[in-house]
C-alpha cells in the first residue's frame, strides 16, 4: 500500500461509493421504474387508485379496482403493465376491492368449493355449487377460470368483492 494511504481512508471511500451508488439505484428504481409503472397503472380505466412497497426483494404494487366487467381481463392487464416495467425483478399484484361484510360472507360460503376446484380440478362442480348460493345470497356474481387462476367477482347494491385463488398444477397433469 503506498505510504500515507490508510485503511481508514480506503473504507471511508467504500461507503462513500457504496452510499452513491445505493442512492443512484434507488433514484433510477423510482424515477426509472416505479413512477412510469404507477402512472401507467393509474391510467387504466378499472384502476382508482395504486400504491408500491417493498417487501423484502418483492416489489407489492396494490391496486385499487373499480367495479369492473372482468376481473380476469384487467388482472392480465395489470401483469402485462406490471412486467412491461419491471422485467423479471419479483413483484406481486395485491387487489383492493369494495367489499363489504355481506360480500365476505357471501365469498365464505363458496370459498371451500373454489379452493378444492383450485386443486382437483372440479370446475363444474365448483361453478354449480357457488351459483346456488350466490343466487340465494341475492348477489351478481362471475367466476372464471384461466389457466393458472381462479377470478371470482361478486356484487349487490354497489359493492363489489374480488378474490384471486392460484391453480394448484401438477407436473404432468391436465391441469393446465
Amino acid at each position: 500500500m503506498p505510504r500515507g494511504l490508510k485503511w481508514i481512508h480506503v473504507a471511508v471511500a467504500a461507503a462513500i461509493t457504496l452510499a452513491v451508488l445505493s442512492l443512484s439505484y434507488s433514484s433510477y428504481e423510482k424515477v426509472g421504474v416505479k413512477r412510469p409503472l404507477i402512472s401507467e397503472l393509474v391510467a387504466h380505466s378499472d384502476v382508482a387508485g395504486v400504491s408500491w412497497e417493498k417487501d423484502g426483494t418483492v416489489a407489492v404494487i396494490r391496486v385499487d379496482l373499480r367495479k369492473v366487467p372482468d376481473l380476469s381481463k384487467t388482472y392480465a392487464d395489470l401483469e402485462r403493465i406490471a412486467a412491461k416495467h419491471l422485467g423479471t425483478a419479483p413483484y406481486r399484484i395485491e387487489i383492493a376491492d369494495g367489499a363489504t361484510p355481506f360480500l365476505e360472507e357471501a365469498y365464505h360460503s363458496i370459498h371451500y368449493y373454489i379452493e378444492e376446484a383450485s386443486v382437483r380440478g372440479t370446475f363444474g362442480e365448483m361453478i354449480r355449487e357457488s351459483s346456488s348460493r350466490l343466487d340465494e345470497a341475492g348477489c351478481e356474481y362471475k367466476i372464471s377460470v384461466g389457466a393458472r387462476r381462479i377470478y371470482v367477482q361478486i356484487a349487490k347494491e354497489g359493492a363489489y368483492l374480488y378474490r384471486i385463488v392460484d391453480r394448484i398444477l401438477e407436473k404432468g397433469g391436465a391441469g393446465i
